[in-house]
């Protein structure tokens, strides 16, 4: 079935008038960072009111300058970061309403927020000035809604304006019909050709955009990211653009939707583009950072603006280029030297300083006035009864039944739920192992808690034990869900994206979660709601966690087990019965157990008890609920007594359930009303002295907060110091010291394992490359440019077959560690500054005998090379607060640099680069190359300028087949020459050549496409194949010098460089370290109020136990309790810290294991030293404020042994919950896998710490564990009757002789009250703790912290490596198959002309 039509008869056309962008703190500013230290002092000196006081001030100078510039209409020469724009897209007729536009502007002009603001998104209000329509509708009917809106109108055409921005989220797991079909699901139309049913037209709909992008062959592949194996990244680029062709909108506005793609896909999908705006009369606006002249051609409009984002062009697409050679300014593009149309108009005005004439001269010009005549004829040509009516008539009728008019979904919310509980399968069944092995600690705990508490007896000794084991059950679920809170924040930009295209809202996903997981994860899917609340009002992890740890401390504190609900603080109890979902499950599990249950006195709870008592007339039990003269307690009333319990499940049903859908529509509400994508981007800067003079001296005499100033004058004063003409200057500093060397490969061939079958991603690649040289290697997109640089580089998992050679020598580890490879994701510690991240790399992976201050001056000659000096103090951060994308690379390069490599592998250097930057970028690799240094890089469509940087050019096909190799010049007269003469770029001939009738090939039919076989039987068949061979024989044969043996930094220089950065690294991040201090005074703040003041009782002493309970989740807790004379809550907050611990520790490891592992910056034990250095004074400063608040507060003894063993203990807790989450990260390799491993120790150890359960009540196969569990550690009177004519002391004398306790009334000859301890001694006798052994508590206690430590090291230096366990067999396959292709090409050759030698980095 071909692809449907669209139902809908247009698009629609746009107007916009003076359009303009205010500047606001979150947009393009500049700012100093904050560190934990300096937030601290500031708060002390009261610097935040200050800054509020200066803030008010500047605001009243802003307003008033901001009202002369309106009065005079001269918001063009108003300096700062705003955007000033006279723009109409017209669609006049039915030729000119198809039109796609092209936004050009250098990297300063804000070209993306132009075309974010395009899509009314709330992050970027417009100012009072602007007029913008579409098709006479106001901008509110295409924007978000605001909460409180009276009109229905309101956002009703949301989805018929679609903003795709440049990052390629998708669920990485997913296969690409997983990640799509919904979609198409989504909006299928209410009316349909007849006889055409909903999955017909959705399956229709999806191969047919998914054939037009050229993704056919990849639709069982994973989507994938660059964590998860999936889809090349040009692939996934154009994944991205099917989901928006999916949304089937009237108006599509594209971020850079080219960028990662070579030049002839770009042109495939460009025409796609065009073609669709054309038929279907569809408007397309589209940024591009660089592109050829071939697909500049395609666009019919373009809008240039300048470096200040003023517009200072806007028409046909033919005719910019003689406006600008018109203007009398010098412009004049070089077309002999390839230079293509973007790259003249990026170059007329990117550091040039002309914007006020290219501006002045636009607002003066001839176009601009036709331009004015047009917009006064926009009324009367697109009337909304033939324009906008019967789209939105068509829309309204292709809507279903049950959504709404005011809705701008297509299906209904049931049908949503439906749709994405199919998908949200789809994820499960994708991210099976992680599923699995949550399941598996589920029935691991469940045997070994069950085992524990096997057949409870019904006796008085086992009530307490029987709410301990429910209890238990039901925590370990709640916590268990903090797993849920990772995918909640991880997928919430690919939520608000697929609602605001009108594929799916926030509420039916969430509902969808819920009923996907329902299977799996049971009881946790009632508390899914309140993780995904709280992920839904924070921004990020840390704040998630910071929050959502607390609430779930306030639950579990409240449930009714910790504090009893009678002993609860009267203005704290209405947590227990309003808001705590725990202790409604709890008393429902535990009305449910005891109702009806008579539980018998055990002999050691009679009272009182001997010989000479036998009549239980005047015996009682010590079990809350009994009566006088009886040895049975019913269950119901010990309940009641106890924890203020009753029967009523349904209505502890029906709250859970009300609680549950509280939480999850607050937290769908949250997700629609509230964005924390970023709105822009700032640079931050470190507070340096350099940075601190500069404010001084420049910045402070502005109006206002001196870093509040930066945005007005940093621009101009920092970024405008030489950006152009440092590159542009021959007299550039030299490289002293770069010894390259000669890297010659032959006849790579490499097979990896697929869920299909063994694939050979490179097959025979030859090449090679000496000092002083550049290398390109091109190719199609999936051609295996990345693949085989990463085999060069020693990066790669698979079979490598073949020959590579070192200055004619087989590589070592040696080779490998001195070599630099430039990610092509920029990789790097956020938290870093430019100079920082060099000098790290300069001390560590230069020559150790090199003295430090030759490498720090080394450090200053590459920041001036590669221009860089002014951003020296600038964080490198995210792509939110942080560097350019430009200046982000160059920073990657630097980084390289400095650890003076041999040969220099560069993946992917200029992409998402403008033109003018991915020239300066590879001028710059051509400077680096002129030092000595050999120098690869792969590149997926560079321009003509860019391409003659080069030396040599390596060209593959897709399958990994090389069809050329050899200088650049011979490269296009070994295709043909004549057709050459159609392209400017060279380049994009190359290309095209090598890619011709694969565009949509499944890679396994590839070996079997004619192309294929004539291009790579010619290159072996020519001379330059022969040439070659003959190269690399010679430089196999040829005797090279030997350099000299570098050796790398010392472990202990190692672990204190490292150690400076993580604590730098903390420091800086607020969100971790003021996380871990709020949850600190917070957690003991609630627990100090909870127990507050707490006195001697029995009741007391065992609030005393649980507070400690609570804190330590329980590690030295009762260690304390010994201490503290039956004083005594840390588990939930141990729980809090470890999640937070762990996240910051994966993050580190992920860039250790990505980067700096591979180039052997340092080692495994700097590693685990560094975090547990780093993390030691953040330990010892939480745990002194959480101590300090919770001693006091809770009332423990006022002796100075007492407070500073517990003060000593709490401090050894938390460096024993810090190196806990340590082993336990390095033990699991995800953090899924950590989530699920986390609560069965945290369970285990707690089951069998004796606060649970008691020692002696313990089954004897299981008391061992008591003693290696490191976490070692019911009303108040029972009254009976007398014997007749003696007193409550005569009756119990023999008793008490024997036993402890005291009567309360001793003389009564009626009723004798009793208390089962007199002393803190008597009840921790109960729990088998004794005062004398609270030495070696802490001692065994310490025992066990350095135990972790131990852990740490070993499981870092041997990870578990679980993905190999079921490996082996495919390994084996795999090597099998490369074995056997290898021998038979090697006797079809005649036999190897090198000796095999290729080596493996991480063997």
């Amino acid at each position: 079935m071909p692809r449907p039509a669209d139902p809908k008869p247009h698009g629609l056309p746009i107007r916009i008038q003076n359009l303009a962008v205010p500047a606001s703190s979150e947009h393009q500013a500049d700012s100093l960072s904050q560190t934990l230290v300096g937030t601290i002092l500031n708060a002390a000196t009261a610097r935040p009111l200050r800054r509020a006081a200066l803030a008010m001030l500047s605001k009243r100078k802003e307003r008033f300058a901001k009202l002369l510039v309106g009065n005079v209409d001269a918001v063009l020469h108003q300096v700062g970061p705003r955007l000033d724009i006279r723009l109409a897209m017209v669609a006049h007729s039915q030729h000119e309403q198809g039109e796609m536009m092209l936004l050009v502007g250098p990297p300063t002009s804000n070209t993306s927020t132009l075309l974010r603001a395009l899509s009314c998104t709330p992050d970027l209000p417009f100012s009072e000035t602007t007029l913008l329509d579409f098709g006479l509708l106001p901008p509110s009917r295409f924007a978000r809604a605001p909460l409180l809106s009276t009109s229905s109108e309101d956002g009703a055409l949301r989805s018929e304006v679609v903003f795709m921005n440049e990052h390629d989220s998708h669920f990485a797991t997913l296969s690409l019909h997983d990640s799509l079909m919904p979609a198409a699901k989504a909006k299928t139309p209410r009316t349909r050709d007849r006889g055409v049913f909903r999955e017909e037209w959705a399956k229709a709909e999806f191969e047919g955009v998914v054939d037009s992008v050229g993704l056919s062959h990849a639709v069982g592949t994973k989507v994938g990211s660059p964590a998860v194996r999936g889809l090349s990244g040009g692939e996934r680029k154009r994944a991205s653009v099917a989901e928006a062709l999916m949304a089937r909108s009237s108006v599509l506005l594209l971020d850079q939707p080219t960028s990662g793609l070579d030049s002839s896909t770009a042109l495939t999908l460009l025409t796609l583009l065009k073609n669709g705006a054309e038929e279907g009369k569809r408007t397309v606006v589209i940024t591009a950072p660089s592109l050829s002249d071939s697909l500049y051609e395609t666009f019919a409009k373009v809008l240039v603006l300048s470096s200040r984002g003023r517009q200072v062009y806007f028409g046909p697409a033919q005719d910019v280029e003689q406006y600008f050679t018109r203007l009398g300014l010098g412009f004049k593009r070089r077309s002999k030297q390839g230079e293509g149309v973007v790259e003249f108009l990026v170059g007329c005005i990117e550091g040039r300083e002309n914007d006020l004439e290219l501006e002045r001269a636009w607002q003066k010009s001839s176009t601009r006035q036709k331009l004015l005549q047009e917009m006064t004829l926009y009324d009367s040509k697109y009337p909304f009864a033939t324009c906008a009516g019967p789209l939105i008539a068509a829309a309204q009728e292709e809507k279903s039944g049950w959504s709404s008019k005011s809705s701008h979904y297509t299906v209904g919310f049931a049908a949503q739920v439906a749709i994405l509980t199919q998908r949200q399968a789809r994820l499960v069944i994708s991210e099976l192992p992680t599923y699995v092995s949550k399941t598996s600690v589920n029935l691991a705990l469940s045997v070994l808690v069950g085992t524990l508490f096997w057949s409870l007896p019904p006796n008085s000794s086992s009530a307490f034990t029987r709410g301990s084991l429910l209890f238990l059950s039901v925590m370990f679920n709640c916590y268990l869900c903090l797993a849920e809170l990772g995918k909640t924040l991880e997928g919430r930009d690919i939520v608000r994206r697929q609602s605001d295209w009108g594929f799916f809202g926030a509420s039916s996903l969430a509902l969808a979660r819920i009923a996907g997981d329902l299977p799996l994860i049971g009881a946790q899917v009632l508390l899914f709601g309140t993780i995904t609340m709280f992920a839904a009002l924070s921004p990020n992890f840390d704040i998630a966690i910071r929050y959502c740890g607390v609430a779930l401390n306030i639950l579990v504190v409240f449930a009714g087990y910790f504090i009893p609900t009678p002993s609860m603080r009267p203005w704290l109890r209405w947590i227990h019965y309003v808001a705590d979902p725990v202790a409604q499950s709890y008393e429902a599990v535990l009305s449910n157990e005891f109702r009806n249950l008579n539980l018998i006195c055990s002999p050691s709870d009679v009272v009182p008890s001997g010989p000479t008592y036998t009549d239980v007339r005047y015996q009682t039990c010590l079990l809350p609920g009994s009566t006088p003269g009886s040895l049975h307690v019913s269950g119901d009333k010990y309940l009641a007594t106890a924890y203020d319990f009753h029967h009523h499940p349904m209505r502890n049903l029906f709250i859970l359930l009300a609680q549950a859908l509280v939480f999850l529509v607050v937290g769908v509400i949250a997700t629609e009303l509230f964005s924390f994508a970023p709105a822009g981007q700032k640079r931050l800067w470190a507070k340096t002295e350099r940075v601190m003079k500069k404010l001084a001296r420049k910045w402070y005499k502005t109006a206002g907060d001196a870093e509040d100033s930066l945005l007005r004058v940093s621009p101009v004063s920092m970024e405008a110091t030489g950006e152009e003409t440092a590159f542009g200057a021959e007299d550039v500093p030299a490289l002293q010291g770069l010894e390259g060397k000669t890297l010659a490969w032959k006849d790579i061939s490499l097979w990896v394992d697929t869920p299909l079958d063994t694939r050979r991603l490179l097959d025979r690649v030859s090449g090679f490359i000496t000092p002083g040289q550049t290398c390109v290697m091109m190719g199609k997109t999936g051609a295996g440019k990345s693949t085989l640089l990463n085999v060069l580089a020693g990066r790669l998992d698979g079979v490598v077959k073949g020959t590579i050679l070192v200055n004619g020598h087989p590589p070592n580890e040696e080779f490998y560690r001195t070599t630099g490879y430039v990610e092509q994701f920029d990789l790097h510690d956020e938290q870093s500054t430019v100079r920082e991240a060099l000098e790290f790399s300069a001390i560590l992976r230069q020559d150790s005998r090199t003295p430090k201050v030759e490498k720090l001056a080394y450090v200053d000659t590459v920041l001036d090379l590669l221009n860089l000096t002014h951003l020296q103090d600038a964080l490198i951060g995210t792509s939110a607060a942080g560097l350019s994308l430009e200046q982000r690379k160059k920073v990657t390069i630097a980084v390289e640099v400095v650890a003076k490599p041999a040969i220099l592998f560069c993946d992917e250097p200029t992409t998402g680069l403008d033109t003018k930057s991915a020239l300066r970028v590879v001028k710059l690799l051509r400077r680096l190359a002129q030092t000595g240094l050999s120098v690869i890089a792969t590149i997926h469509q560079p321009t003509a300028e860019s391409f003659s940087v080069f030396d040599n050019v390596l060209l593959l096909q897709r399958g990994g087949k090389q069809v050329f190799f050899g200088p650049r010049e011979d490269a296009v007269p070994f295709f043909d020459s004549e057709k050459a003469g159609a392209y400017s770029n060279p380049a994009d001939f190359l290309l095209d050549a090598a890619g011709a009738g694969m565009e949509d090939v499944p890679d396994e039919e590839l070996n079997d496409l004619d192309a294929i076989d004539s291009l790579t039987k010619r290159w072996k068949m020519s001379s330059q194949f022969l040439k070659l061979h003959t190269r690399i024989l010679e430089l196999a044969s040829a005797e090279s010098t030997t350099s000299t043996r570098t050796s790398s930094a010392t472990i202990l220089r190692q672990c204190i460089e490292l150690t400076k950065r993580v604590s730098r690294n903390y420091n800086r991040d607020l969100s971790y370290s003021y996380t871990k201090l709020f949850t600190a005074i917070v957690v003991s703040l609630i627990i100090g109020l909870s127990f507050l003041q707490l006195g001697n009782t029995v009741v007391s002493m065992q609030n005393r136990l649980f507070s400690v309970f609570l804190i330590l989740f329980v590690p030295p807790g009762l260690c304390i309790l010994a201490q503290l004379q039956g004083t005594s809550s840390l588990k939930p907050f141990f729980a809090v810290f470890m999640n937070l611990g762990i996240f910051k520790m994966v993050k580190l490891r992920g860039l250790w294991h990505a980067r700096e592992r591979p180039n052997k910056t340092y080692g495994r034990t700097a590693f685990a030293t560094s975090l547990l250095l780093s993390e030691v004074p953040y330990s010892a400063l939480c745990g002194s404020l959480f101590f300090c608040i919770w001693y006091f507060l809770v009332g423990f003894p006022l002796v100075s042994s007492t407070i500073a063993y517990a003060f000593v203990m709490v401090q050894l807790f938390f460096l024993f919950q810090v190196t806990w989450a340590m082993w336990i990260t390095a033990l699991a390799p995800s953090l899924g896998v950590i989530a699920n491993l986390l609560p069965f120790f945290l369970v285990s150890m707690e089951a069998f710490n004796g606060a649970l359960m008691p020692y002696y009540n313990m089954p004897h196969a299981w008391k061992w564990l008591y003693w290696v569990s490191p976490f070692q550690c019911p009303s108040e009177l029972v009254s009976f009757l007398p014997a007749p004519g003696l007193t409550c002391a005569e009756y119990a004398s023999a008793y008490l002789s024997t036993n402890s306790g005291y009567l309360v009334n001793s003389a009564s000859r009626t009723l004798c009250q009793f208390c089962k301890a007199s002393s803190g001694d008597d009840y921790l006798k109960q729990l088998n703790i004794s005062f004398g052994d609270r030495w070696l508590g802490m001692g065994v206690f310490a025992a066990y912290t350095f135990t972790n430590i131990g852990l740490v090291y070993f499981l870092t230096y041997f990870p578990p490596n679980l993905s190999s366990w079921g490996a082996s067999r495919s390994r084996v396959r795999v090597e099998q198959v490369a074995a056997d292709c290898h021998a038979k090409e090697v006797a079809e050759s005649g036999g190897e002309l090198l000796v095999e030698g290729a080596f493996d980095a991480f063997a």
